[in-house]
C-alpha cells in the first residue's frame, strides 16, 4: 500500500485516490459515503475512472440518499464532467468565495449554457500553478451577462428634476446629506441654499451654469457700457 502514500491531508480527494486503486484492484462495486459535496463532485469527475456499478450515499444520522453518478455524467457529458471541479470552485466552495447574489442554481445554468472554450478553461484549471491569461478571458465569458450596464438617459425628465429641491443651510450642500447631491443633481433656484441671505456660495451648483451666467452678466454690462459711450 506504500504507493497509495500520499501528502494530501484533506480526506476529499483520498477518499476518491482509494476509489480508483480499488478498481484497479478488480473491485465490482464501490459505495462512497460521504455528507460532503466536494466530495460528490470528485466523485462524478473521477467516475470514468472508477467501476460501473459505484454509487455516492450521503446524508447524516438516519438520512441517507442514494446517488448514482453513471447517468449524470451521461447527460453532462465527458467536457463538463471533467470541467466540474472547475466549476465548484469558481461558483464557491468551502475555500474559495462566492458570487454576491448569485446561488448554485444561477451558476450551474450559467455552466450549462457555457461554450466550449469556457469548459475547457474551467478543466483546466489546477493544470498550471496559476491560470493562463487564455484560462481568465474564456471563464470570464460566464460572467458577463452579469455585469451591470450603466444607463446614459437622465433619471428622470427635466421638468421632474428641476422640482428636487434641498433645504441645506449652514452645510452648503457640503455632503450627502444634501438631498440633490445624493440623487446625482446640482442645486437649482428652488432650494435654500441658493436663496440663502448669507451670500455664501452653494457646492453643489453646476459650474458651467455658473460661468454662463457670469458671461451672460459680463455681456449685459459691456452692452450697458457700449450704450452710455453712445450717449456721450
Amino acid at each position: 500500500m506504500a504507493y497509495l502514500d500520499s501528502d494530501q491531508e484533506e480526506a476529499d480527494t483520498k477518499i476518491l485516490l482509494h476509489a480508483v486503486d480499488a478498481t484497479a484492484s478488480g473491485a465490482k462495486s464501490i459505495k462512497i459515503f460521504s455528507p460532503d459535496t466536494d466530495v460528490f463532485v470528485l466523485a462524478l469527475r473521477r467516475y470514468p475512472e472508477l467501476c460501473a456499478d459505484t454509487s455516492f450515499v450521503t446524508g447524516r444520522g438516519q438520512r441517507h440518499r442514494n446517488i448514482q453518478p453513471r447517468p449524470i455524467v451521461r447527460a453532462l457529458g465527458a467536457a463538463r464532467t471533467a470541467a466540474l471541479p472547475g466549476f465548484h470552485a469558481w461558483s464557491g466552495a468551502d475555500v474559495t468565495g462566492n458570487f454576491a447574489f448569485k446561488g448554485k442554481l444561477e451558476c450551474w445554468k450559467a455552466f450549462l449554457q457555457a461554450d466550449e472554450d469556457c469548459v475547457t478553461a474551467l478543466a483546466d484549471l489546477g493544470s498550471t500553478i496559476l491560470p493562463t491569461a487564455g484560462m481568465f478571458y474564456a471563464i470570464e465569458k460566464l460572467v458577463y451577462k452579469w455585469i451591470p450596464v450603466m444607463t446614459r438617459l437622465q433619471p428622470a425628465p427635466d421638468a421632474v428634476l428641476y422640482l428636487v429641491k434641498c433645504g441645506c443651510g449652514k452645510d452648503k450642500c457640503r455632503n450627502n446629506r444634501c438631498s440633490c447631491r445624493r440623487a446625482g443633481l446640482t442645486c437649482t433656484g428652488l432650494c435654500s441654499c441658493i436663496n440663502d441671505e448669507t451670500g455664501e456660495e452653494c457646492d453643489n451648483v453646476d459650474m458651467i451654469e455658473n460661468d454662463s451666467c457670469d458671461d451672460e452678466t459680463s455681456d449685459e454690462q459691456d452692452d450697458d457700457s457700449e450704450e452710455d459711450e453712445d450717449d456721450e
